[in-house]
C-alpha cells in the first residue's frame, strides 16, 4: 500500500473535489477502472458516485485523514 501525504494552505474553504479513476477490483486488467466523484478535505475523503450524488446522498465510502 501507498502512503499519501495531502497538504493544504489554510483557507476558510479548505476543499478539493473532482472526479478520480478508481479500480473496480484488485485485477484492474480483468475488471478496468471506474469514475468516481471526490471531495477531499482537511480532514475526510468523501466518495461519490456522481457530483449530482453530492447534493442528494450520503457519500458511498468516508476515508478519514488523520
Amino acid at each position: 500500500m501507498t502512503n499519501l501525504c495531502l497538504w493544504f494552505p489554510p483557507t476558510a474553504d479548505n476543499h478539493m473535489e473532482g472526479w478520480l479513476s478508481v479500480p473496480n477490483k484488485q485485477n484492474i486488467k480483468k475488471y478496468g477502472w471506474r469514475k468516481q466523484y471526490v471531495v477531499v478535505s482537511s480532514r475526510k475523503v468523501l466518495f461519490y458516485s456522481s457530483e449530482a450524488d453530492k447534493q442528494k446522498y450520503a457519500p458511498m465510502l468516508v476515508l478519514d485523514i488523520e
